[in-house]
């Protein structure tokens, strides 16, 4: 689902800004 390439973009992101999700 786009839900799935969504969640993994913003972890992506997040990943080098702060890693909680």
């Amino acid at each position: 689902r786009y839900v799935k390439y969504f969640e993994r973009i913003l972890t992506y992101f997040n990943g080098e800004n702060q890693p909680g999700r």
